[in-house]
């Protein structure tokens, strides 16, 4: 009987984990990813950037990988795609601590090769934790929360206070922290009663977030491209195409099991 208390208490909290939960996390990361790809279309500071997009990004290319990794996760095993992970972190610590310790002023590393190796690398971590179900775990999603704001927070003002190379250097961990804790938070948030009908409208963009991301990404490209449309109107714009994306979402899941890209990536058969 104490087995059985021991595993409530370690264990998922009861209806946690649910794909709705995740699913509305992922379309919060993929307003996120909406924010990200309107500010780029702008010239703010690099480190700002970095800030800023590296924790929706990283929140958003975690959550791809731990519901979304469907026939990659059975081609690569979890303890490999930890190693591959570590080994891309490693390599944009190594690049950005070369520049740190340079001889005479050094620029700053252009954002994509800060975000795409840490981007990859937090799919992979995503599919190792959605193999293990690692969200559904209430204890640890309150354990991020605690560490993840308190090294995250501290991050970001020290950032704010140092050289942009130095600030850089520390915007990579800390962007990490800050990307798990406000998952946690997220999570446990839609796990209450409050939260309830905001993840039950988000849980259908977030279900089919590639295919969205894809689409925002097009259309936004098309509308800011050659053109400046102002704060205001780019606010505006960008509301309405989520709100959008929203109502076609549930429309297009009403008819269909997934998003249109989604379906694509399940029709090869990967045979190894």
């Amino acid at each position: 009987m104490s087995s059985q208390v021991a595993q409530r208490r370690t264990g998922p909290a009861p209806g946690a984990g649910q794909p709705r939960d995740v699913d509305a996390l992922r379309g919060f990361a993929l307003f996120g990813m909406l924010v990200v790809t309107i500010s780029s279309f702008g010239a703010p500071h690099v480190v700002v950037v970095l800030f800023v997009e590296l924790t929706f990004l990283l929140l958003f290319a975690f959550l791809l990988g731990y519901s979304g990794g469907g026939r990659v996760r059975h081609l690569i095993r979890p303890r490999t795609a930890l190693i591959l992970a570590g080994g891309l972190i490693a390599a944009v610590a190594a690049m950005v601590g070369a520049l740190s310790f340079a001889d005479g002023p050094t620029p700053l590393p252009g954002p994509v090769r800060v975000q795409v190796p840490l981007a990859l690398a937090l799919f992979l971590v995503g599919l190792a934790a959605g193999g293990r179900r690692l969200l559904a775990h209430a204890r640890l999603l309150s354990l991020a929360q605690v560490i993840g704001f308190r090294v995250g927070v501290a991050g970001a003002v020290a950032s704010a206070l140092l050289s942009p190379l130095p600030a850089l250097a520390l915007t990579v961990p800390t962007a990490l922290f800050l990307a798990a804790a406000c998952g946690a938070t997220l999570l446990r948030f839609f796990r209450t009663a409050a939260g309830a009908g905001l993840a039950d409208a988000l849980a259908p963009a977030g279900r089919m977030a590639l295919s969205n991301y894809l689409g925002q990404s097009v259309v936004l490209a098309l509308l800011f491209t050659g053109f400046s449309l102002g704060t205001l109107l780019s606010t505006l714009v960008g509301g309405g195409l989520f709100a959008g994306q929203i109502v076609v979402s549930a429309w297009w899941l009403g008819r269909h099991s997934c998003g249109p890209v989604e379906w694509l990536l399940r029709r090869p058969r990967w045979d190894v």
